[in-house]
């Protein structure tokens, strides 16, 4: 990509004792995800609603070395495949770096004329209703603009590890607003899942070693589609 760099990513968790109706119902909470995923989401807004689809506002935030603070829009569309699967996709629309941001003096930069920190976010989450509970996949495809070669040994590799800690939180968060539960006490109380997320997948929470950090050797058979 010229210019620029191409984030993808794969993780899967287990949330036990959910249903998959409780799952999406969460999810589609639109305007209570700044709850849910802080510090990650600072503000969320449902804009738009039309069956399954949805147009929806979030401010998002990221903090490493560097911090970043994003108006994004996006637009999300789910799409049941029976009783216990379904998956939805997620396009942003519109991506603006704030300046400032909670300030007085916040303002938007430039679209295209920012860091560059993130330019573009696709994710496709799939979900299986199955074993007492639900697996939830989510495959994240980000897109970040390179920097110039005199802070790329900084950046760059910063802009490569912010995708992989956004997941692992993100479904972290995800079982723990269902399950009421901490993250750590529900992996622990299934052993053979976490055995086996684990040994194939980015798993969430990022609390024990990652055992593949490249792509899925193993795919759940949740859409009709392999990656």
């Amino acid at each position: 990509m010229p210019n620029g760099l191409i984030h993808h990513w794969v993780a899967v968790s287990y949330v036990p004792g959910v249903t998959l109706k409780q799952v999406l119902t969460l999810l589609q909470d639109y305007d209570h995800h700044e709850a849910i995923y802080k510090p990650d989401v600072l503000r969320s807004r449902l804009l738009n609603a039309d069956g399954n689809c949805f147009k929806i506002y979030v401010r998002l935030h990221q903090k490493a070395i560097l911090t970043a603070v994003f108006n994004a829009e996006f637009d999300v569309s789910y799409f049941p495949l029976d009783e216990n699967r379904t998956h939805s996709r997620s396009y942003s629309t519109r991506i603006a770096e704030l300046e400032n941001p909670d300030r007085s003096d916040e303002r938007e930069k430039p679209i295209g004329k920012d860091r560059g920190f993130l330019w573009r976010l696709n994710s496709y989450w799939r979900f299986q209703e199955k074993d007492g509970g639900v697996y939830v996949q989510l495959e994240s495809v980000a897109l970040s603009r390179s920097v110039p070669a005199l802070l790329a040994w900084v950046v760059n590799p910063l802009l490569k590890s912010i995708p992989r800690e956004y997941l692992s939180r993100l479904l972290t968060s995800t079982r723990v607003a269902l399950t009421n539960k901490s993250a750590a006490d529900t992996f622990d109380a299934f052993p053979v899942v976490r055995q086996f997320s684990a040994r194939y997948f980015l798993v969430a929470p990022a609390s024990g070693a990652v055992q593949n950090e490249g792509h899925s050797t193993v795919i759940l058979p949740i859409q009709e589609r392999s990656i």
